[in-house]
């Protein structure tokens, strides 16, 4: 479906991919990739790389992660496996 298209990648530099799924993206399925991908929606399924993954702090995830990075700011539901490291994140602190 989308293939190697060059204009459906966002690159940090030319050896890092990076996607983000936003706020009001709701995906069921499962998610491989190589890079960085960082979750703000909704996602239910699984996710596995060898590479980074970021749960932002309005993300609510039902998942079973296995990735070689995970950092967690959101909501998350399920087995967590980082190979390299897991990190556990205080969400911003709101107005009071």
């Amino acid at each position: 479906m989308w293939g190697d298209n060059e204009k459906h990648k966002l690159s940090l530099n030319q050896d890092e991919n990076f996607t983000f799924l936003g706020r009001g993206v709701d995906f069921n399925g499962v998610i491989s990739f190589e890079g960085t991908v960082r979750i703000d929606g909704r996602l239910k399924g699984k996710v596995v790389s060898e590479h980074t993954l970021i749960v932002g702090e309005s993300a609510q995830v039902e998942a079973e992660i296995d990735c070689g990075v995970v950092s967690i700011r959101g909501s998350v539901s399920g087995r967590v496996q980082g190979r390299q490291r897991i990190e556990l994140l205080l969400r911003a602190a709101r107005g009071r």
